[in-house]
C-alpha cells in the first residue's frame, strides 16, 4: 500500500510538468485573413430640387457602400432583390399622395423617383423617403424629407448689344474693314430663379442690315435647257424597260 501511494505520487507530479510545457510552448499561426464590413447608405443626389411648374420631374437615390458608389445591380443583391424609392409628396392646393404614382411613366433605373407634374408654383414637401423590396421597407434615405420647389418658367432671358470696335473685331477673328461691316456683341442673360448666367457672342451686319456670314443652302434643282419638252418629260418617269424607253425618246426627238 506504501508503495502504491508513492507510485501515484510519481505519476501525479509526471502529470503537472507535461501540462506545464505544453502551456509554455507558443501558438503557430497557420493563416490570416482581413474582412471588411461595409454598411449600404442611401442619399437624394440633389437634396433641394427646383422645377418648373406642369413638368413631370424626379430625384435621383445614390447608393454607396462605404465610399463606393453602387450600380442598380449591386444594389439589387444588397437588398435580396428588385426594390423600389418611395415617399409622400405634400404641398399646396393637393392631398398628401404616396410617390410613385400608380400611372406613372417608366424610368430608366429603380434609383429614380418620378415626380408628376405639378399645376402650381409654391414650397412642396417630399417625405419619408424610403426604398421598398417587396412590399416592406429595406433602407431609410438620407435625407428623410427633402423641399421641393415649383417655379413659375425656367428662363427669363434679356439681350444687350454693344457696338464693338475694330481692334475687338479682329481680337474675335473677324477679319473685315471698318467702312463695310458693323459689329455687335450680344449678350444673352438666362435666369434660373436666382441664378442669372450670361452668354455672350459676337455679330456682325454688312451696311444692308444682313447678318454675316450667310448660311450654307443647299444647291437649286437643276434644269435642262436645250432638250426637247418630251425628252425631259420621258426623263422624269422613266420606265423599267430602258429599251422601251430609248425607242419613245429617240422618237419624240425625230418628230
Amino acid at each position: 500500500m506504501h508503495i502504491d501511494r508513492k507510485l501515484l505520487l510519481v505519476l501525479l507530479c509526471a502529470m503537472l510538468l507535461l501540462t506545464s510545457t505544453q502551456a509554455q510552448t507558443p501558438l503557430r499561426k497557420i493563416g490570416e485573413m482581413d474582412l471588411t464590413l461595409l454598411g449600404l447608405s442611401a442619399t437624394v443626389d440633389n437634396p433641394a430640387p427646383v422645377v418648373p411648374k406642369n413638368t413631370p420631374s424626379g430625384i435621383r437615390i445614390v447608393f454607396k457602400a462605404g465610399t463606393t458608389q453602387l450600380s442598380d445591380a449591386d444594389v439589387a443583391r444588397f437588398l435580396g432583390g428588385g426594390f423600389q424609392v418611395q415617399a409622400e409628396l405634400s404641398g399646396p392646393g393637393i392631398q398628401t399622395v404616396t410617390l410613385p404614382l400608380s400611372d406613372a411613366p417608366q424610368v430608366n433605373s429603380p434609383t429614380i423617383l418620378p415626380i408628376p407634374q405639378i399645376p402650381t408654383s409654391g414650397d412642396y414637401m417630399l417625405s419619408n423617403l424610403r426604398i421598398m423590396v417587396n412590399g416592406n421597407a429595406a433602407l431609410d434615405v438620407s435625407p428623410k424629407n427633402v423641399p421641393l420647389k415649383v417655379i413659375e418658367q425656367v428662363l427669363v432671358t434679356s439681350v444687350t448689344t454693344t457696338p464693338l470696335t475694330l481692334d475687338e473685331i479682329r481680337a474675335k477673328g473677324i477679319v473685315l474693314d471698318s467702312n463695310s461691316y458693323i459689329g455687335f456683341q450680344f449678350t444673352l442673360g438666362l435666369a434660373l430663379q436666382s441664378q442669372q448666367i450670361s452668354l455672350s457672342f459676337p455679330v456682325v451686319f454688312d451696311r444692308h442690315g444682313v447678318p454675316l456670314p450667310q448660311p450654307i443652302l443647299p444647291p437649286a434643282t437643276p434644269t435642262i435647257q436645250g432638250v426637247p419638252l418630251a425628252f425631259t418629260q420621258h426623263l422624269s418617269a422613266a420606265p423599267h424597260d430602258w429599251r422601251r424607253w430609248w425607242r419613245r425618246i429617240s422618237a419624240s426627238a425625230i418628230r
